[in-house]
């Protein structure tokens, strides 16, 4: 699988290759905070991660140019909401990841099982520009565990991340007047 490019124009398809890149950097780097995260968690159970876990990276950036002409797509259907256009990117985002599956296993242990869906909600935090501290366990978990058990459509991902944007907006908010207030 490569990157399917359909413009008529030859600098539409550089400026569109090149977003392409752009975001599967960005993802690459979420994949080895992922890594890192997931490496962490398994140190003291003497399990080695690194050869059990693999991006494939023509799958990564099918994700993300799929992504890209589904929010074109969109742009053109419900005209250019641009204030929701990062919650959008996220949602197709999230829905190709767990369409194709860019990371595989060789093992079947459960702590692997739903790597596709964890790395989709740290691709989720990374757009969003979320701490995963300052986000709820519950939520990532319940999350996690939506998006490897349901069909999410990217129609229902979107106000998810709008929702919990705004939510960590508010909460942020709400701690910094009560600071001041205590001053």
């Amino acid at each position: 699988m490569g990157v399917l490019v359909n413009t008529k124009n030859a600098s539409n398809d550089l400026v569109f290759k090149d977003a392409c890149k752009f975001r599967a950097n960005i993802l690459r780097l979420a994949f080895t905070k992922f890594s890192e995260d997931l490496f962490k968690e398994l140190s003291g159970k003497n399990i080695n991660h690194n050869d059990n876990l693999t991006i494939n990276r023509a799958i990564l950036m099918t994700c993300v140019a799929r992504s890209f002409k589904d929010m074109e797509a969109s742009r053109i259907t419900h005209d250019n909401y641009g204030a929701l256009d990062k919650y959008r990117e996220t949602a197709y985002m999230i829905k190709w990841i767990i369409k194709l599956r860019p990371i595989t296993t060789t093992t079947t242990m459960s702590v692997f099982t739903t790597a596709n869906e964890t790395f989709a909600v740290e691709v989720l935090l990374v757009l969003l520009r979320l701490k995963r501290e300052d986000v709820s366990q519950a939520f990532l978990e319940s999350f996690t565990y939506g998006l490897r058990h349901f069909d999410f459509s990217e129609g229902l991902i979107m106000p998810i991340c709008l929702l919990l944007s705004e939510h960590m907006a508010l909460k942020k908010a709400i701690n910094k007047a009560l600071s001041e207030s205590r001053e």
